[in-house]
C-alpha cells in the first residue's frame, strides 16, 4: 500500500496552483517504496486597501482544514499581493506620494509574506491552535520560492532578508529559499506580460524535482534507521550469547574446581580460581558498555 506524502503549497497566484495540479506527479516509487502525493493547494487571498492589506478569513478556513494532519513538506511563495495590483507600478506610485519613505517601507505596504499568515492568524483564535501546531511549528523543510525583480533586489527583497524574515516566524522549520530569477531564468529579466504562462509551468516542474529529492532522502533515512536497528539487534544478541554462556562455564567448571581445591587443601590454586572468577564477573559487567561504545 502506498504511503501518503502530504505537501502544502501556499501561493496567491491561481495559475501557479493550477500548474501544480497538472505537472506534479502524484505517485512515486523510490527503492521499491510507493508514495502517494497528497497535494494541498492553499490560495492566499489578499483583501483591503493601501496600508490595510490582510489575508482573508477563507484562507485561514482552508489552512485550518489542511492542518488536520501533519505535513511532510511545505512549499510557499514569499510575496502575496492583492489581485490586480502590479507591484512595480504600485511601488513607483507610492514613491511619488511618500518621498521620505525607504523602498523597503513601501514594499511592506504592498507585499505580504508568510509572516503575515502567522500574524494575521492570531486574529482568528478559532483556527490558530491547529494552524500553529501543524504550520507555524512545522519542523521539516520549508521551501520559500520567490521571483525578485532586479529593480528592487538590493532593498528589502534580497534573498537573505526574505529567508531571515521567514525563519523568524517559522523558527522550527528548515528554511530553504529558491530565488526563481536566478534558478529558473539565469538572472535574466522575466517578462511577466509575455511570459506569464511560462512561469507557472517552470516553477511547478522545479518544485516537482524538489519533491522527488525529498522523497528519496526520506527513503534513505528510513533505510539507515533499519540498518541502525539491525546493528543494535546484532550487538544485543552478542551480549545475550556471551552473558548466557559464561555463567554456565562458571557454574560448570570454575566453581566445582574451586571447591575441590579447597577440599584438597590446595589453597594457592583455590585463590587463583577465585581471582579468575572475580575477573570474569567484572568483564561481564563491563562488556555491555564496551559493545555499546563500539557500535
Amino acid at each position: 500500500m502506498a504511503k501518503a506524502f502530504r505537501i502544502l503549497v501556499v501561493d496567491d497566484k491561481k495559475p501557479v496552483l493550477e500548474a501544480m495540479k497538472d505537472w506534479i506527479e502524484h505517485n512515486y516509487n523510490v527503492a521499491n517504496e510507493d508514495y502517494r502525493i497528497e497535494l494541498l493547494l492553499l490560495h492566499v487571498d489578499v483583501l483591503g486597501e493601501e496600508n490595510e492589506y490582510q489575508i482573508s478569513v477563507k484562507t485561514f478556513e482552508k489552512l485550518n482544514e489542511y492542518c488536520q494532519k501533519p505535513f511532510n513538506l511545505i512549499l510557499a511563495d514569499f510575496g502575496f499581493v492583492k489581485q490586480g495590483i502590479n507591484t512595480i507600478e504600485e511601488l513607483d506610485r507610492l514613491k511619488v506620494l511618500n518621498p521620505k519613505c525607504s523602498v523597503r517601507e513601501l514594499i511592506d505596504r504592498i507585499i505580504l509574506n508568510p509572516s503575515h499568515i502567522v500574524n494575521d492568524c492570531i486574529r482568528h483564535p478559532k483556527y490558530y491552535k491547529r494552524i500553529k501546531k501543524q504550520f507555524v511549528d512545522f519542523k521539516g523543510n520549508l521551501y520559500v520560492y520567490t521571483y525578485i525583480p532586479s529593480k528592487i533586489e538590493r532593498e528589502y527583497t534580497s534573498a537573505d532578508v526574505r529567508k531571515n524574515v521567514t525563519n523568524k516566524h517559522f523558527p522550527s522549520a528548515n528554511i530553504l529559499l529558491i530565488d526563481a530569477r536566478k534558478e529558473l531564468f539565469n538572472n535574466s529579466k522575466f517578462d511577466g506580460k509575455h511570459d506569464g504562462e511560462y512561469y507557472p509551468f517552470l516553477i511547478s516542474k522545479y518544485l516537482s524535482k524538489i519533491i522527488h529529492i525529498e522523497i528519496a532522502e526520506l527513503t534513505i533515512r528510513k533505510i539507515n534507521e533499519v540498518k541502525d536497528q539491525f546493528v543494535k539487534l546484532k550487538r544485543n544478541n552478542r551480549i545475550v550469547t556471551i552473558t548466557t554462556i559464561l555463567p554456565s562455564i562458571i557454574a560448570g567448571v570454575f566453581i566445582p574446581s574451586l571447591f575441590t581445591s579447597i577440599e584438597k587443601g590446595n589453597y594457592t590454586i583455590a585463590i587463583a580460581f577465585l581471582l579468575m572468577l572475580v575477573c570474569i564477573v567484572g568483564a561481564l559487567t563491563l562488556l555491555p558498555r564496551w559493545l555499546e561504545s563500539t557500535k
